[in-house]
């Protein structure tokens, strides 16, 4: 994707990383909605870290600016322990060399590197989540499931970070987050709103409604009617009137995460 910004919407991707990495790179400006990264596979060595997005066994991203809006990016694994380099890199999402990555009502889940992180930031990368849920993200014993380098910025609001194992680095809050049991991360600015160390009852993925699988909170969920009393918005200031699912989102106190449930 070259020039001015590309737009796609119901993209679907399932690639196995075979000797040369996956075709789709994003070096200028490109908006995916709508989608699924799903149950991509890469076995080892340095020039066949991923499958999804030219590498990275979900989204990898070099340079350029990336939004997702509406996505969901589940179940790829990148194993460098079946291959001659050790080399499993970015299981779920790595974003490198000044990228600029925003998820904007998205889901990261059930990803897995072995032999590297599962999601990693570095290298002068900023990575913005708003009203997101990012869980269930695994790696090996020796690595860290988010790896946040000192050089770059990961921005969270009205998100769930949850079961994200091992953590290194530091997150800016922007207020009215959940951060799950165990979570390692260090937690910078106001941290008005944010809820710590809290299970955030996340039901398994499923299909909830809408074009992608979501997790959706219990009734008992402390991230029920847990965000800004104002409403949930995104970077740019617009409100963010539905969930990832297309379902309304309520104006005033909505939920943190990727998924607005509606009490009965």
């Amino acid at each position: 994707m070259e020039g001015d910004a590309k737009r796609a919407i119901g993209l679907w991707i399932a690639l196995a990383c075979t000797d040369e990495p996956a075709p789709v790179e994003l070096n200028s400006a490109a908006v995916i909605a709508d989608s699924a990264v799903s149950d991509n596979v890469c076995l080892g060595g340095f020039a066949q870290v991923g499958g999804g997005f030219a590498n990275g066994g979900g989204v990898w991203q070099e340079g350029g600016v990336l939004t997702i809006e509406g996505t969901t990016i589940n179940n790829n694994l990148a194993d460098g322990m079946t291959g001659p380099w050790e080399a499993g890199e970015g299981g779920g999402l790595v974003i490198l060399l000044d990228a600029r990555f925003a998820a904007v009502n998205s889901t990261i889940s059930g990803n897995r590197a072995d032999f590297s992180e599962a999601m990693e930031v570095g290298l002068r990368a900023t990575a913005a989540f708003y009203n997101s849920t990012i869980a269930f993200n695994s790696t090996d014993e020796s690595h860290s499931a988010f790896d946040i380098r000192s050089d770059s910025e990961v921005t969270l609001s009205h998100t769930i970070l949850s079961n994200a194992g091992r953590c290194f680095g530091s997150v800016q809050s922007l207020g009215y987050n959940l951060f799950g049991p165990n979570f390692e991360c260090g937690i910078e600015g106001g941290a008005i709103g944010d809820v710590v160390e809290v299970d955030p009852q996340l039901e398994p993925l499923a299909d909830n409604g809408g074009p992608t699988l979501t997790h959706a909170i219990s009734q008992s969920s402390p991230a029920l009617d847990a965000g800004d009393p104002s409403g949930c918005a995104a970077a740019d200031g617009r409100p963010l009137t539905r969930d990832q699912r297309g379902a309304t989102r309520l104006q005033g106190i909505c939920d943190i995460g990727a998924v607005e449930i509606q009490q009965p």
